[in-house]
């Protein structure tokens, strides 16, 4: 058995809301910026945000900001059941190791 990566859309619970979150890091210009996207479970967009910090970041600590920023925003919109969704493998595989007592366990 082999193990892949399946890329592409997935498709939320029902009446669940997705909640992709991004960073990217502008070295030129000494900052980076956290994008966030709230989707239905059909897709549709429904509402969006971003932010902007100075400095520079190594990728899997602006995720991680990115994560926290979303979280507080999530809860300010009273929203049941959200999905988040990150693209940064270095993080979730640190963030496992540290917070189970298997670091082999996955939340998948």
């Amino acid at each position: 058995m082999t193990n892949q990566r399946q890329e592409g859309w997935i498709r939320s619970l029902a009446a669940e809301v997705k909640c992709n979150v991004d960073a990217t890091i502008f070295k030129d210009q000494g900052c980076y910026g956290i994008d966030m996207c709230l989707t239905g479970d059909r897709g549709e967009f429904m509402r969006a945000k971003t932010a902007w910090y100075r400095g520079l970041s190594q990728p899997n600590e602006a995720e991680a900001r990115g994560l926290k920023e979303a979280r507080k925003w999530l809860g300010t919109l009273r929203y049941t059941s959200v999905s988040i969704e990150l693209d940064c493998k270095q993080w979730l595989t640190t963030s496992l190791a540290i917070s189970t007592p298997n670091p082999r366990s996955t939340l998948f």
